[in-house]
């Protein structure tokens, strides 16, 4: 199963920003990739559900195809996000 980590290394930075910006993470220097993945990885106010149900449809479908996933596959993709957030709620 995908962790919260491999999932975000599939967005855009620009995604990564809105997620940033959505959930009002602190973060040096925002031009940088992995600092943007590091600070929603480590933020608990930003389980993985929400940041992929905080996506539209086609930017879902978009990911899945990144993943590698065809649509039965987003279903198992969000199904694994609310397992993982309920993990990490943990």
């Amino acid at each position: 199963m995908p962790n919260k980590r491999d999932l975000l290394t599939h967005l855009t930075r620009d995604e990564l920003l809105t997620e940033v910006s959505r959930f009002e993470l602190p973060v040096s220097d925002r031009r940088a990739r992995d600092q943007l993945i590091d600070a929603i990885v480590q933020a608990r106010s930003a389980d993985l559900s929400e940041v992929l149900l905080g996506h539209p449809r086609d930017q879902l479908k978009e990911l899945c195809r990144r993943l590698g996933l065809d649509d039965h596959g987003k279903e198992r993709l969000l199904k694994q996000a609310e397992l993982l957030a309920l993990e990490w709620a943990a």
